[in-house]
């Protein structure tokens, strides 16, 4: 197998992450190496490969020679041919029970049998049950001396913490598609043979990051004899882009031929659309001026960048959502070429919608054309001929009752027609007075020190009647130099409106923020309307009848004048503020 055959033996082999083979070398040199390690990443990205070299690089005899393993020396012979008996490797996924964990922990302490270290490696750590996570830890936090771990794993999460505490972490990226490329040629010079750099990089795309993936698709077309299409499983992204050309112009039946032709070849339908979604991500970063980050080949990147000024936001978005739906459905599909099919006419029908016609506009036959005619004529026998004056005469009917027909229907629809402009105003009125008055946009600016408790307190302490409606509302912010509140009943929104009362609250935030501000008391979306002055019930007292110290009688007792239109009463509760002036406590602007 060539990624066993051609797997990096040493640092300078091994492409991508260079951060992390920098770490490795300096803390080798510095020989501060820790006891324990987790690698984490995709499959295929190289884990347990880097954790090999680590190992030999740690044993290699000459490494300091050039901060590399030397590859020559009898330790690195013996790891690379695997009879390195201080390197254990383990496989978690079939050794994950505690017994296992519990044989290892009792080798661990034996002393190397060769070198002077015992490296461990330990590959899909995450599928070690919790007891063998916790046989582990001792171990894991206290190794002896010479000892070292490396854990590998796809899946760091299931890692519990405790174990990655005592671990240095390391993530291994994907590789890029340059860095599989430049793998994928030190192959082909060591088995002397030759690919276009358009097949690497079609089989760099197709790995999704994954050297092994990528060398596992090398050696097919090497050795046997297969074609990168047929490798991959797919046409390519020039198919697509050909695809996309007759989706832009909405040439439906060309798109339902390449989809049939692109069935009928036998490649992946699920490929395909993955390349589709590839293509188009490809488009936004086209669209976006991102042509560093494009996967594309340069022989087709002027292509794609004239295609993909070509697709509006629309257009992009609708395909993105269409064909990823298709991509869910094709697994299931009855047809498996439907759910792409879909998902074309969707993304076409958006690009140029079906035109709706009449039954008649476009001169396609009635009723009265389609019905079967009935011939009565009878050739062996005679029959009475309709003389001309009838044939005249029934013309003539005809005629009339055409007339008289169209005339009905004109008459009709005429009627109908003012029927429904008549409806029509009636909504656009009904329609208006629903509109709420257009209010100033809710925002959540701050305007230098201003706190919305201190306003209220100082409010309260100059007139506290209106302490109640003012904690009643909730504070916004500012839109430029006006203060947004809003208030959850009618009853509030209208006491605070009032001219009096809205002046003087003005007042108080000019006098506090040093500074001309105007107040808005919007209602909330949800606001209660029944709680209203407008529902009131007047009645008139005189002025003997109001009295001068607590209010003890009920709150119904008491209520505005009828004869002052611009009042607004407030509710009278049993309590009053305190203040002792019944008018003010009473609320509003008003002389009794």
């Amino acid at each position: 197998m060539f990624y066993r055959k051609y797997r990096p033996q040493n640092f300078s082999q091994v492409n991508g992450n260079s951060e992390i083979k920098t770490s490795l070398i300096n803390t080798l040199v510095k020989g501060k190496l820790p006891h324990a390690f987790l690698f984490s990443g995709p499959r295929g990205t190289g884990k347990t490969t880097l954790a090999r070299i680590l190992a030999k690089s740690l044993a290699c005899e000459s490494f300091t020679d050039n901060n590399d393993a030397c590859c020559k020396c009898d330790t690195c012979l013996s790891l690379q041919s695997g009879r390195y008996a201080d390197l254990i490797e383990i496989d978690a996924a079939s050794n994950n029970s505690v017994e296992n964990i519990r044989d290892l922990n009792d080798k661990v302490a034996l002393a190397p049998t060769h070198g002077k270290f015992k490296f461990y490696i330990i590959d899909e750590v995450h599928m070690l049950s919790k007891g063998a996570f916790n046989a582990l830890l001792k171990t894991l936090e206290e190794p002896p001396k010479n000892t070292y771990f490396v854990l590998a794993t796809t899946e760091p999460d299931k890692v519990p913490a405790t174990i990655k505490s005592r671990c240095q972490l390391f993530t291994l990226k994907p590789a890029k598609n340059e860095d599989i490329v430049l793998n994928l040629k030190r192959i082909l010079k060591e088995e002397k043979k030759e690919l276009t750099e358009k097949d690497l990089l079609q089989i760099a795309r197709a790995s999704k990051g994954g050297y092994r993936d990528a060398v596992t698709m090398l050696e097919q077309v090497i050795v046997g004899g297969l074609s990168v299409k047929d490798v991959i499983n797919t046409e390519g992204l020039e198919f697509t882009i050909r695809f996309f050309e007759q989706v832009l112009t909405a040439n439906t039946a060309n798109c339902i031929n390449l989809i049939d032709d692109y069935a009928k070849s036998g490649n992946s339908l699920e490929n395909w659309n993955k390349e589709i979604l590839f293509y188009l991500r490809q488009v936004i970063l086209l669209q976006n001026n991102l042509v560093d980050l494009c996967e594309i080949e340069t022989n087709l990147l002027s292509i794609a960048s004239d295609q993909a000024k070509l697709f509006s936001r629309q257009i992009l978005l609708k395909s993105l959502k269409a064909f990823s739906e298709s991509l869910e459905n094709i697994k299931y599909a009855y047809v498996p070429t439907l759910p792409i099919e879909v998902a074309t006419l969707e993304v076409i029908d958006l690009i140029h919608p079906e035109e709706i016609y009449s039954s008649n506009s476009n001169g396609s036959p009635s009723l009265d054309d389609v019905s079967p005619k009935v011939d009565n004529t009878d050739t062996k026998s005679s029959t009475k001929k309709s003389t001309a004056d009838d044939v005249k005469k029934t013309e003539n009917s005809k005629k009339e009752a055409s007339v008289s027909k169209s005339t009905a229907v004109n008459e009709s629809s005429k009627k109908v027609l003012d029927q429904l402009d008549d409806l029509q105003k009636l909504v656009d009125s009904q329609k208006a007075e629903a509109e709420p008055v257009a209010q100033l946009p809710i925002v959540t600016t701050t305007v230098g020190n201003f706190s919305w408790g201190e306003f209220t307190e100082r409010v309260q302490d100059s007139k506290p009647s209106l302490s109640t409606a003012l904690n009643a509302c909730r504070y916004i912010g500012f839109n430029e130099k006006v203060l947004i509140i809003e208030a959850s009943f009618s009853f509030h929104k209208e006491r605070i409106d009032l001219r009096g009362t809205k002046d003087f609250l003005i007042k108080i935030l000019n006098e506090y923020l040093d500074d001309k501000y105007d107040l808005q008391c919007n209602l909330q979306n949800n606001a209660n309307t029944d709680l209203t002055d407008k529902n009131v019930e007047y009645v008139t007292i005189s002025e003997t009848e109001v009295p001068t110290g607590p209010i003890k009688q009920a709150k119904d007792d008491f209520a505005a004048p009828t004869d002052d239109p611009n009042f607004v009463p407030s509710n009278v509760s049993d309590k009053l503020s305190g203040t002792g002036d019944t008018a003010q406590d009473f609320g509003g602007d008003f002389n009794v």
